[in-house]
C-alpha cells in the first residue's frame, strides 16, 4: 500500500488486503477528482472496519472491469453475427448460382441461350439501356448481360416455385 501510510502493513493485517485495496481505489478516485485527502485519510479509511463511504461518480476496479469484460463479450457476439450473416449470405450466393447455372444448362442451344438472353435483357429496361451503352462505347457489355440473365432467371424459377407451391 505505497501511498504513505506508515503503518500500512499492519492495516492490511487487520482489515484484510481486500478492503484496504478499496478503501485505495476511493482514495485515489478522490485524489483524482481534486479532493484534498492524504494518507492519514487513507490511514483512517483502512482502519475503519467499514471503511469511508465513496463519491457518487465512484467506480470500483472490479466494476470497470464486470463492464469491461461485458462490453467484449457483446463486441465478440456482435462480430460472431456478423460472420454468421455473411457466411449465410455467401452460401445464399452459391446455391443461387448454382441455381442459375442448373437453369442455363437446361435452355438447349446456343440460339435458345440467345433468345433468352433478349428476353432476359427486354424484361429489364434499365439493364438493358446499360448493355446498350456499353456495346455501343466499346465496354464490357457482358456484365450487364449477365446480370440481366441471372436476374431473369431468378425471376422464373420463382414463378416456378409459385406454380409448385399453388398446386401442391
Amino acid at each position: 500500500m505505497a501511498r504513505g501510510v506508515p503503518n500500512a502493513k499492519k492495516l492490511i493485517d487487520l482489515r484484510g488486503e481486500a478492503h484496504c485495496k478499496t478503501q485505495m481505489e476511493n482514495f485515489d478516485h478522490r485524489r483524482a477528482m481534486g479532493d484534498d485527502v492524504g494518507a492519514g485519510w487513507l490511514g483512517k479509511a483502512c482502519a475503519e472496519e467499514k471503511g469511508f463511504g465513496f463519491r457518487k461518480d465512484f467506480v470500483s476496479s472490479e466494476e470497470r472491469e464486470d463492464r469491461k469484460s461485458k462490453l467484449a463479450a457483446r463486441a465478440a457476439a456482435v462480430a460472431a453475427e456478423r460472420r454468421q450473416a455473411e457466411e449465410s449470405r455467401r452460401q445464399a450466393e452459391i446455391t443461387e448460382e448454382a441455381m442459375v447455372e442448373g437453369y442455363l444448362k437446361n435452355i438447349g442451344s446456343k440460339r435458345d441461350l440467345e433468345a433468352f438472353q433478349k428476353e432476359a435483357l427486354a424484361a429489364n429496361k434499365f439493364t438493358a439501356e446499360q448493355y446498350r451503352r456499353a456495346k455501343q462505347s466499346g465496354g464490357d457489355a457482358s456484365v450487364y448481360l449477365e446480370v440481366a440473365v441471372k436476374a431473369y432467371v431468378l425471376k422464373k424459377l420463382a414463378e416456378e416455385s409459385q406454380v409448385v407451391n399453388a398446386s401442391a
